[in-house]
């Protein structure tokens, strides 16, 4: 849930203070970040604590990269708060842990293209 709480804190709608996250265990834990980083959140890291500020626009209109399951998990979710098109690539890990999340979103009213990559 570390990876899905940091766009709760990033959003315009989510936590008005920001905060940290801190990982003492994985070192390229946070490399989900630049992806936020290009859909508006406002984040930088600093050895094992991600300082995240809440409040910046939205981007659409990005392409970014899940390099895994839990990074591409977030970026989907991340993506679901920004009117207009996100292109999220890495989805493919998805499916390692996520059973149909783009059906179990589009069930919850989300807009999701899934479209095979070459």
């Amino acid at each position: 849930m570390q990876r899905q709480s940091t766009i709760l804190r990033a959003a315009p709608v989510g936590y008005r203070e920001g905060g940290k996250i801190e990982e003492h265990v994985w070192v390229n834990r946070f490399d989900y970040a630049s992806g936020l980083t290009a859909l508006g959140a406002e984040m930088h890291s600093d050895g094992p604590v991600l300082h995240i500020t809440p409040g910046r626009a939205a981007r659409p209109g990005q392409t970014v990269r899940g390099n895994d399951l839990r990074a591409a998990a977030t970026l989907v979710l991340a993506a679901l708060g920004i009117d207009g098109e996100t292109i999220i690539q890495g989805v493919e890990h998805l499916g390692r842990g996520y059973a149909d999340l783009a059906g179990q979103l589009t069930s919850l009213g989300a807009s999701i293209d899934q479209r095979a990559t070459s």
